[in-house]
């Protein structure tokens, strides 16, 4: 365990390279009044936290910079120690960005989270990743088939979370006019409020059989349903910032980053995998704790919210540089938190009143 003094320092390094993207040396931390020593004890003492291998040199006469050790240190024992900080709440500008996103009463869950995201990206300049809830876990609210031509027409589906979702089919050659509306009919009054997963196990198990055969084809064959399905699926997840942080990487000639972070952020399932395991808390990873090669020098802060109801669970991630604010981001994450909490909790009260 280390000394106060070499917490202190350690958390100076990382604080300054955070800011400057520079080595530091002994010389730049004198003059903090926390750690209170002259440039030859810092340097001593820096000295001495290279030998553990949570500093390095960048060359001979450079100043320090952490080491992948470095920062998990920092995040496993100086935040913890010092972390009242966490908790001091938002900053004006993140609490007027944050206020923005709750202003209407009526705001659906899609939308505040698709704006966390963009306001999270917009207030830490990194990539702001969310994973909305289960759709699995949602419950059939309603059921709609509309007419559009002869020979089209679009299914809607609407789930008790407000999420909604249509897909436009053709109609199957012969269809007697009424087989459709016997569908429809038999959804709204027999599945209405049972999960999605056991709207599409009720119906292949107990009432396919009832229907017309060209409807059978349609759910069994062409796969109606679980089409909706996976498109309201494949929208749980939110990708904000990539334009910005790839912007930052450029100017700093890190275009094999790019190119790595493209590909990684372009394949919905790798991103889902990534941040979508068992959590409590804010949980940090740093290079090869991500266990993928294109995130050796990134960082990924993810915080899960509603963890007791996989309904309404969201998870966020930022994803950025080693050398991102972890500070910063711990309270972006604590400030939002609370935000969505109030909002879920005045959500189920609207239902059940």
């Amino acid at each position: 365990m280390l000394t106060e003094r070499q917490m202190l320092i350690l958390q100076a390094v990382i604080d300054a390279h955070a800011s400057l993207a520079e080595p530091v040396g002994s010389k730049a931390l004198a003059g903090d009044p926390h750690i209170n020593a002259s440039s030859a004890t810092i340097r001593n003492e820096m000295s001495y936290l290279e030998k553990l291998g949570l500093l390095t040199k960048m060359h001979s006469s450079s100043g320090r910079v952490p080491t992948e050790s470095g920062y998990r240190y920092y995040i496993n024992y100086i935040l913890p120690r010092y972390g009242g900080l966490i908790d001091r709440g938002l900053s004006r500008d993140q609490a007027e960005r944050v206020e923005e996103i709750f202003a209407s009463p009526y705001t659906q869950l899609a939308d505040i989270i698709a704006r966390s995201t963009e306001a999270m990206a917009e207030l830490t300049s990194y990539v702001a990743i969310a994973l909305g809830p289960q759709v699995t876990h949602h419950r059939l609210a309603a059921f709609r088939i509309v007419g559009m031509t002869p020979h089209k027409a679009m299914a809607i589906l609407i789930t008790d979370q407000e999420a909604v979702e249509n897909q436009v089919f053709t109609i199957p050659e012969g269809l007697d006019e009424g087989a459709l509306d016997q569908l429809v009919h038999l959804v709204n009054e027999e599945l209405v409020g049972l999960p999605l997963y056991e709207v599409v196990l009720r119906l292949r198990q107990d009432y396919i059989h009832y229907l017309d055969r060209s409807v059978q084809h349609l759910l069994e064959k062409e796969l109606l349903i679980q089409s909706l399905l996976m498109k309201l699926n494949e929208e749980r997840l939110n990708i904000q910032g990539t334009d910005k942080f790839y912007q930052t990487l450029s100017e700093k000639e890190e275009i094999d980053q790019i190119l790595n972070l493209n590909a990684l952020l372009s394949d919905q399932d790798v991103v889902t995998q990534l941040i979508e395991e068992p959590q409590t808390g804010i949980q940090i990873r740093i290079g090869k704790e991500l266990e993928d090669k294109r995130l050796k020098h990134m960082s990924l802060m993810t915080s899960t919210i509603g963890e007791e109801d996989p309904a309404n669970q969201i998870t966020f991630a930022i994803l950025g540089p080693e050398t991102m604010s972890y500070l910063q981001v711990a309270q972006l994450f604590n400030g939002m938190r609370s935000a969505i909490r109030r909002y879920l909790d005045e959500s189920n009260e609207l239902r059940q009143n």
